[in-house]
């Protein structure tokens, strides 16, 4: 029984293995790494039982296992409560309060016909992400998947809801030949919604491109970098799909840029020393 079950937090939770520099910042390097502590506020506070964590190479474990270590080990409850709060704060400071709290509330969603199928309170989210956390690389990726919502004009609403892709539902902000009065008739500040709802396009859609030093001025920046190609380029060979393929099902014999026999080996060791303890 793996109870509730959370399909990767590390990476739909934030990719959290190259954090923004505010939320590695405000997180903190002690007692918790971003990673560590998405595990454990999964597991402490939303009550998660179960996670699904992908690792590229045997040092991705590390983190991982400090946060199972910790977890047994108890007593980090007061840092985590700490961590959780300086979040919030850090949205508060940044959002307003007011919109915090209220910010996303009473807006309908993507599946009524007053929206024209756009994901009102999706694109408000990675926005505020960008706002509060400098999450940009993560929230473009998410709208990105708006964008690419398919639509038919010369189709029916119904016919349109129907064949949008499951979980990642809704479009995103279509800046002329949808009128947004009604679906924001009942927001707090309609006119602040219908304006971040312009800049989410503006600085997450297709069209919008920011060099590093941009992105680095704007606050939006990465903090560090943990995953494979970047920091391992050693791994040889022209990293592509079928050379990964090979290798996997070879186990490591032929191909390059997938799992090796050592990181298999590496594997099974962790699972024998976590079952042992």
């Amino acid at each position: 029984d793996m109870g509730v079950f959370l399909i990767s937090p590390l990476d739909k939770g934030g990719m959290v293995y190259r954090p923004s520099a505010t939320v590695a910042r405000v997180i903190g390097h002690e007692p918790f790494s971003p990673m560590s502590f998405v595990c454990l506020h999964a597991w402490k506070t939303r009550k998660m039982h179960t996670l699904s964590l992908g690792v590229s190479k045997p040092s991705d474990v590390d983190e991982l296992l400090e946060a199972a270590y910790l977890y047994n080990k108890g007593g980090y409850e007061k840092e985590l409560t700490a961590c959780e709060g300086r979040l919030k704060a850090t949205m508060v400071e940044k959002l307003g309060e007011e919109w915090v709290n209220h910010g996303r509330m009473n807006l309908p969603d993507c599946e009524q016909p007053c929206t024209n199928g756009v994901a009102m309170g999706h694109m408000l989210w990675v926005r505020d992400l960008v706002e509060a956390f400098g999450m940009y690389e993560f929230a473009k990726a998410r709208y990105e998947n708006l964008e690419n919502q398919k639509w038919d004009d010369k189709k029916t609403f119904d016919e349109n809801r129907k064949a949008m892709a499951p979980g990642n539902q809704g479009r995103g902000y279509i800046p002329t030949g949808v009128d947004y009065t009604d679906a924001l008739k009942d927001h707090f500040d309609a006119d602040a919604a219908l304006k971040k709802m312009k800049q989410s396009h503006e600085w997450l859609g297709k069209k919008a491109q920011y060099k590093d030093e941009d992105l680095k001025e704007r606050g939006w920046d990465h903090a560090y970098n943990l995953t494979a190609w970047d920091d391992y380029p050693s791994w040889g060979g022209v990293l592509n799909m079928q050379t990964i393929m090979v290798q996997s099902l070879t186990w490591g014999i032929l191909g390059s840029g997938g799992p090796t026999r050592e990181f298999r080996t590496y594997c099974k060791n962790v699972r024998l020393m976590i079952e042992s303890t």
